[in-house]
């Protein structure tokens, strides 16, 4: 069984992190690739690393700031466990100090903010209760900087039950996995923190005292395996991926289970020259994705930004930027077992939503595929399903000599569906005077079922396509997308043609109401009807 286990391990992790089906995300697409150096980035985690390129499309009121990002994170003990308070002139002086063996309901680990970065390595393998979760949230300094765990040069506490494993130390700088077979953690929560440097540019020392480097797909937050496992207002940043989950086949213990991953800044994660790492991987049952800003990938890396491979997966109120891909939605993998034929678990599967987000492509660069539904490499698992894909908006800026084509929905085959209706598809040049891309609705295959959507004059329905668009005369032409959105915010504008236009959600969706919408800062804000309907695309204009 020992042996088994550890080839589950080593094989298991190598398989989903480095996949081969990735490969089919490098083909055809627009990606700069630069050999700029890692950015260091416990020097400024306020600011981009590096994209200072990109700094004029990016609206002024969501440049990233020392204040934490999903406000209020509110880090009090207040569960009936035991309260560690770690940092300068508290009990605890250091991570290592903790417990983490043994933490169990209720009970909370404050990191307190300090100049220096904490460089220790975390596993959390406890299991709290819905109730009482177990907590690792961080305590801003006085203007508010979050407290900064790096992995570069981090120790790891000698006891920490890792098994000897050294392949899963190396994937995480926090990792959330019990070694116990069957079993797994349960009701964690990880808020308020700067978590950086675990990549293979960077090393640690280990359980055995051995100092290496991390795997390529090493992750700020690893989880190998947990139910119920929130992420909420952390910085994510200079890791290979900013966050991964695992699920495997062998048994329940081995399945991720209920995601949310909100209120979070990820940028300037990935690999240089690499598709296989990403700002975001997350294969799970159950996954929530809301109010997170989506920076760009380290510069040179050709990951995408959130590349998922779950059941029951909601893509809500988020601001994308960067990427090979702004969405990937894509099979399951190993844990297609636990996932397809399963009753209610696969009818999950065989639907995702997306709504509520703001997108913004930029030709220089990033790729010219921007949301994708179906498979990468396993054809027979592909989603087969339906994508809800309502009341986004999306503006490419893009000139043709970067990128001949942008292609909105990339539709692995014909028996996947998207209804799209409510949403703002604009593009227009990246540079003044210049021809923009071509704008595609498909790339090769789908069923795209149109309600009503403002878009941008001249599209065509695809390039080689053999999908099918239904409803073209739903769609409303807009000559200058200046008329419908402001570029920088992407914002409706006063008596843009986006106002009060949004048909009414089918019963069908009764369960994703559009009741938000995302607000700078890594935050969500009730979305107001301010007129006879909502608008058309993600935000609301109010007088």
């Amino acid at each position: 069984m020992l042996g088994t286990l550890l080839l589950w391990l080593v094989v298991g992790c190598s398989s989903s992190s480095h996949s081969n089906g990735d490969a089919a995300q490098a083909s055809d697409v627009d990606v700069q690739e630069t050999t700029e150096d890692v950015h260091d980035a416990t020097s400024d985690l306020t600011n981009p690393s590096g994209d200072t390129s990109a700094d004029s499309q990016r609206p002024p009121d969501t440049t990233p700031t020392t204040y934490p990002g999903f406000l209020p994170i509110d880090c009090k003990h207040v569960g009936n466990g035991t309260d560690y308070p770690v940092g300068p002139e508290q009990a605890y002086k250091t991570l290592s100090e903790v417990p983490w063996n043994t933490l169990g309901p209720g009970d909370t680990v404050r990191l307190f903010w300090r100049a220096e970065p904490y460089r220790e390595k975390v596993l959390l393998r406890g299991k709290g209760t819905k109730e009482q979760p177990i907590r690792f949230c961080g305590v801003p300094g006085p203007e508010g900087q979050l407290p900064v765990i790096s992995g570069d040069g981090a120790t790891t506490r000698q006891d920490l039950l890792f098994g000897g494993w050294r392949p899963i130390e190396d994937l995480g700088l926090i990792t959330i996995w019990d070694n116990e077979w069957e079993s797994k953690p349960a009701n964690i929560v990880i808020e308020g923190l700067a978590l950086t440097q675990a990549s293979q540019n960077y090393a640690y020392t280990g359980t055995d005292g051995v100092v290496g480097p991390y795997s390529e797909g090493a992750a700020c937050i690893w989880v190998q395996e947990g139910d119920n496992v929130v992420i909420r207002g952390n910085t994510i940043t200079d890791c290979g991926n900013g966050i991964f989950t695992m699920s495997k086949p062998d048994n329940e213990g081995a399945l991720t289970r209920d995601i949310l991953i909100e209120g979070n800044y990820l940028y300037n994660n990935g690999t240089v020259g690499s598709y296989l790492q990403h700002n975001l991987y997350v294969q799970a049952v159950g996954a929530i994705y809301q109010y997170n800003y989506f920076g760009r990938n380290r510069p040179g890396a050709e990951g995408g930004n959130l590349k998922d491979r779950s059941a029951g997966t909601i893509v809500r109120y988020n601001y994308f930027e960067g990427g090979l891909r702004q969405l990937d939605l894509v099979e399951v993998q190993e844990h297609a077992p636990l996932v397809i034929g399963v009753p209610g678990t696969e009818e999950r599967y065989r639907k995702a939503y997306v709504y509520g987000n703001l997108i913004r492509v930029v030709g220089s660069l990033d790729g010219s595929r921007i949301i994708h539904y179906g498979f990468d490499s396993i054809p027979e698992n592909t989603r087969k399903g339906t994508l809800y894909c309502f009341n986004n908006t999306i503006l490419m800026q893009s000139d043709q000599s970067d990128s001949w084509r942008q292609r909105v929905l990339d539709i692995s085959t014909n028996e996947e569906t998207v209804e799209f209706f409510n949403n703002i598809v604009l593009i227009m040049p990246e540079t003044a005077g210049q021809t923009p891309s071509e704008l595609n609705l498909l790339a090769e295959a789908g069923v795209v079922n149109l309600g009503a959507n403002l878009i941008s004059k001249g599209y065509i329905e695809g390039f080689n396509t053999n999908g099918t668009l239904n409803g073209e005369e739903n769609l409303i032409e807009i000559a200058d997308p200046s008329s419908v959105i402001d570029p920088k915010t992407l914002a409706p504008v006063p008596g843009s043609p986006a106002l009060d236009a949004s048909i009414p959600l089918p019963d069908t969706l009764s369960e994703h109401p559009l009741l938000y919408q995302y607000k700078e800062r890594q935050q969500g804000e009730l979305r107001p009807t301010c007129g006879s309907a909502l608008d058309f695309g993600a935000l609301e204009r109010c007088p």
